[in-house]
């Protein structure tokens, strides 16, 4: 008696989600019912900082660039990761101030543009053409619902000579 009553309860189931999955499965099709492409590289769309959750900080190296994205290692050795990040279209990109120096050799002070929005962050304004191959960098990672990495804040730390 239990195995029969089982054995409706899982038929009954499985006509109560069929709609369902059929509706999943025919989600590839198009209204003139061929298949799209799934495999195809799309480029990815704009990414603004208000889509994102926030990971972490993380210093690291670049060491590889395209247009709207880079590859990021962190960390030393045994624990060296690469990471492919994208890069947000709002994304806040500062580069580190050159020194001016006085007519005897000192340094002068850095004073901060007033003009700049960001000039409570370090360094000086910069955009996605100054990141090049080999810049260490410390980056504030996000990261999107599918699981794609942003990049939201970029410092370029300054090489030490």
């Amino acid at each position: 008696m239990t195995r029969t009553n089982l054995l409706l309860v899982f038929l009954s189931l499985g006509f109560w989600f069929m709609p369902g999955l059929s509706s999943v499965l025919k989600a590839d099709d198009n209204k003139d019912g061929k298949k799209t492409d799934q495999g195809k590289d799309d480029k990815s769309e704009p990414v603004k900082i208000s889509q994102t959750v926030k990971v972490g900080r993380y210093p690291g190296k670049i060491t590889g660039r395209d247009e709207n994205s880079f590859t990021f290692e962190v960390g030393k050795d045994r624990n060296k990761q690469t990471l492919d990040v994208l890069i947000a279209i709002d994304a806040k990109i500062r580069l580190p101030a050159e020194l001016e120096f006085d007519e005897k050799g000192k340094p002068k002070p850095f004073k901060r543009d007033p003009s700049d929005p960001d000039r409570n962050l370090p360094g000086v304004k910069g955009t996605k053409a100054d990141l090049h191959d080999g810049q260490n960098v410390i980056v504030t990672i996000g990261r999107l619902p599918n699981k794609k990495l942003v990049a939201t804040r970029i410092y370029v730390v300054a090489d030490k000579k």
